[in-house]
């Protein structure tokens, strides 16, 4: 636990913070257990550069240790809005009954950066009734 401290580090809050000037001591709380509700952490002078050390410190490496081992993305970087769908379009309209079905699915599953089946399929549906596009026998056709 840190000691309590009545005087702020020196920083210049309307800059931005160089990170490399800040050394973390894991006997210390100060960027290791930041708890704005807490009362050591609302009574603490550097309550702000602290939240900002714990954020760049701890939750950015959990975040990329939770993506490192899962392979998953989160919520705010699936996005299918990124799939050009025309551009799909004009590929199985240039060549149709080139692309399979699981090709198409792969196709968009990389570009909207999604894990979820259920939301690809959605997708693929739509894109079906948008640009008049049909499957038989597993491949595409442009009608």
């Amino acid at each position: 636990m840190r000691e309590k401290k009545n005087t702020k580090t020196e920083v210049d809050l309307s800059r931005p913070l160089n990170l490399d000037d800040f050394t973390l001591n894991e006997s210390d709380c100060f960027g290791n257990e930041w708890k704005p509700d807490s009362t050591e952490c609302s009574l603490c002078a550097d309550i702000e550069v602290c939240g900002t050390l714990y954020r760049n410190f701890h939750i950015k490496k959990k975040v990329q240790k939770v993506k490192e081992h899962q392979g998953i993305n989160f919520l705010d970087e699936v996005n299918f809005k990124r799939v050009p769908w025309e551009r799909l379009y004009n590929e199985i309209q240039s060549d149709p009954g080139k692309l399979t079905t699981e090709q198409v699915y792969n196709w968009v599953k990389q570009r909207s950066k999604s894990d979820d089946h259920e939301s690809i399929i959605q997708n693929i549906k739509n894109f079906k009734v948008e640009y008049k596009v049909t499957f038989k026998s597993g491949l595409a056709y442009a009608d």
